[in-house]
């Protein structure tokens, strides 16, 4: 979850940190969603987490 998409983006592209995204070589981002408030981004952030691989692909 982030406020700025294009600084987080750079984030990970640039591989400075040592994330799950440096580690696995990872950089597509794969999917958007955009909140009005924090609350319902974490809900909906840890929805996702419970979900299988095939049904998060969709």
């Amino acid at each position: 979850m982030t406020n700025n998409l294009h600084a987080r983006l750079l984030e990970h592209q640039s591989k400075i940190t040592s994330s799950f995204t440096a580690r696995y070589n990872i950089n597509r981002l794969v999917r958007v969603e955009h909140f009005l408030y924090v609350s319902n981004a974490i809900r909906r952030e840890k929805e996702l987490k419970d979900w299988t691989v095939p049904r998060r692909s969709r």
